[in-house]
């Protein structure tokens, strides 16, 4: 044997982006969109499925006067937003660190020791 590979996989296969309608094999305009050029008024739908109201524009005026516009992938649906905002804390870091530190600290107050010190009957063993 002169050389060996070895390759694991999750199942999930990494392809190259494509428009998110089905069997649309025109390829995107650029990698973050989700729409070719044919179905590019998409990309102003909810991207919730079964959800075909506009998405939900951000407007925010700054202190200097202009304006901060933020396209949200969503509709005005307080659901679809509560679900848009969880997939945005997913991608952060925090998110990923948030559920082993609850197991970590996860500890019932019984499994704790009340007594500070151990009794000397206890510390000695019986020797046959």
């Amino acid at each position: 044997v002169t050389s060996m590979q070895a390759i694991v996989s999750d199942g999930i296969s990494m392809g190259r982006p494509c428009c998110q309608m089905f069997w649309c094999c025109e390829p995107l305009q650029n990698n973050r969109h989700q729409y070719c050029h044919t179905h590019f008024d998409n990309h102003y739908n909810c991207i919730i499925e079964g959800c075909s109201e506009h998405v939900h524009v951000l407007e925010q005026t700054l202190p200097d006067g202009t304006t901060n516009t933020k396209v949200m992938k969503t509709c005005s649906n307080p659901v679809h937003i509560s679900i848009e905002k969880h997939s945005q804390e997913r991608s952060t870091g925090s998110f990923l660190f948030k559920e082993p530190l609850k197991k970590a600290h996860a500890q019932p107050l019984e499994s704790l020791s009340t007594s500070s010190q151990i009794s000397s009957q206890d510390m000695e063993e019986e020797v046959e």
